[in-house]
């Protein structure tokens, strides 16, 4: 059986929520996962025995953690010899874009930016309950995709 690398790093938890929704929905298409949190597990040395790896990083002031960027610049050149997909949380796309990409190469999990950013200015300061801003739906999708390839 194929095996798909889900690594990821979180700091409040919703990228690890992702990701275990990812590494989730490819189990239940037939697909072997390896989930690792990269700020707790140790990391994967050879990516060359898995047929895809999905990166999960959550970005925070302009930047995703540390542990996330050195992983990548670690084994940049294993993961250009891999089918490599990179999720990218954020309330924010400031700072987590390359400027040189088009729009469509940024595929967000937010349904409409505009609605996201007045929703959470209204309701940020609710603090009786945890406010959900992942278009879980676009999340299924994309990992639908991925697991079409292992289908193939």
């Amino acid at each position: 059986m194929k095996t798909a690398a889900v690594l990821y790093t979180t700091s409040q938890g919703q990228t690890q929520r992702i990701a275990k929704h990812i590494a989730g929905r490819l189990r239940l298409s037939g697909v072997d996962v390896d989930l690792r949190n990269l700020k707790r597990d140790a990391p994967p040395g050879n990516l060359s025995g898995y047929a895809a790896v999905i990166l999960a990083a959550s970005v925070h002031v302009g930047h995703h953690q540390r542990e996330m960027v050195n992983f990548v610049r670690t084994h940049r050149d294993q993961l250009q010899q891999v089918p490599t997909y990179f999720v990218s949380v954020t309330l924010s796309q400031a700072g987590a874009q390359r400027t040189g990409d088009p729009p469509e190469k940024h595929k967000q999990f937010a349904p409409d930016v505009d609605k996201l950013i007045a929703d959470f200015s209204r309701e940020a300061t609710d603090t009786s309950y945890d406010h959900e801003y992942t278009d879980w739906a676009t999340v299924d999708r994309f990992t639908d995709r991925i697991a079409q390839k292992f289908a193939a």
